[in-house]
């Protein structure tokens, strides 16, 4: 944990997640969602901050517990002394919490793991509000709706799915209209717990299509398994960009939701803009099952799957060739240059036969070769 020294627990860990000794990890994870967001620092700027991120620290240290089963049991067993805290907090992961977990992590980041807060704590208020969702405003199907939001803030909407919808599958898409506009689409429940969150990235296919798309992010819930591929990294950021390929696949992670369940879902369209105002559209469509559009997803989902082994296996035999071919290049470079040499020689040796003396710059060179040309 970055050499810093766990805070000891004041509480059994039980006690600060509020839960029984006999909770389930599901329970645990809603109880540290529960309390992480009331002691989020963020929530308690001025008088009460410090009392606020005292206690937080104590969340996360009780389900950095309670979340890894060999600690949880070493403390069952021997209590507080039987657990290493160090240990504990320097392996603390906020992946399983999914949405959520990214939503936190800047706050665990300030006590050693490197993650970025991704949506301010005021918005997951406003949509655990039990108004919010009722309150929001109603998507309808193939219908594209068009929006502002503020920075650092959510414009929410209802998407009411029925159980032929979920089973269909749903696709959620929201574009900027405006160059330099950013954004994040992020679903949630109806009680307001985030269960997908996915930024927008540059999509030149559907600018092509239509102009004044820039930035796009969309979530498509199929009824079958997919996998979400991370953008294209910046080479300018790679130490090699010329193996950027094998590394193109190495975040890709499984879709986080598969199907949505019928019912009402909040959605929000948020401002990522560090400045302005976010300019957007917002459109939701239900799929076909068996369309030649879904077959065509499946597919290709399947392959990039079956590219993931390909190009893993690729690797060595590319970097074995690599090398090889540096090897060749650097023997081919090094005949070259002993050629050279050897022609220059030889021109030097007949010049000498009669009496013309090398040219001044490579006078040294010129007269030991004169005289081995005499000696012979």
């Amino acid at each position: 944990m970055n050499g810093s020294t766990a805070e000891p627990l004041t509480d059994s860990p039980y006690q600060t997640l509020e839960v029984p000794k006999h909770a389930s990890q599901e329970e645990i994870k809603r109880a540290y969602r529960k309390a992480a967001m009331k002691w989020h620092p963020d929530r308690h700027q001025g008088e009460g901050e410090e009392e606020a991120t005292e206690h937080f620290k104590q969340v996360s240290l009780s389900y950095a517990i309670l979340s890894d089963p060999q600690k949880r049991a070493a403390f069952d067993k021997g209590g507080i002394s039987g657990v290493d805290l160090e240990d504990a907090m320097a392996n603390i992961s906020v992946d399983d919490l999914g949405t959520f977990g990214g939503i936190l992590g800047g706050l665990v980041g300030a006590m050693g793991v490197d993650m970025q807060t991704a949506v301010s704590v005021r918005v997951l208020d406003e949509a655990m509000d039990p108004g919010c969702l009722s309150n929001a405003n109603k998507i309808e199907w193939d219908t594209e709706l068009d929006g502002r939001v503020a920075k650092g803030a959510a414009q929410f909407y209802r998407l009411s799915v029925t159980e032929e919808q979920s089973e269909n599958g749903v696709a959620i898409r929201a574009w900027s209209t405006n160059s330099s506009d950013r954004l994040k689409l992020i679903l949630f429940t109806g009680d307001g717990e985030p269960r997908w969150q996915v930024d927008a990235v540059s999509n030149h296919e559907y600018a092509s299509a239509n102009k004044k798309a820039h930035m796009v992010a969309e979530m498509v819930c199929a009824p079958f398994e997919m996998v979400l591929t991370p953008s294209a990294p910046n080479p300018l950021t790679m130490e090699d960009p010329s193996v950027a390929l094998f590394h193109r696949l190495d975040k890709t992670t499984r879709c986080p939701v598969q199907q949505i369940g019928a019912g009402d879902h909040l959605v929000a369209v948020y401002g990522d803009n560090f400045l302005q105002n976010t300019v957007f559209k917002l459109h939701a469509i239900t799929l076909l099952a068996g369309s030649e559009q879904m077959e065509l997803l499946k597919a290709t989902d399947q392959q990039i799957r079956q590219s993931q082994g390909t190009i893993t296996d690729f690797e060595q035999v590319y970097m074995d060739a690599r090398r090889a071919f540096e090897a060749a290049q650097q023997r081919y470079h090094e005949e070259e240059e002993g050629l050279e040499a050897v022609l220059q020689e030889q021109a030097v040796c007949r010049a000498a036969l009669f009496g013309i003396e090398p040219k001044p710059e490579g006078g040294k060179r010129g007269n030991k070769s004169k005289a081995g040309c005499a000696q012979q």
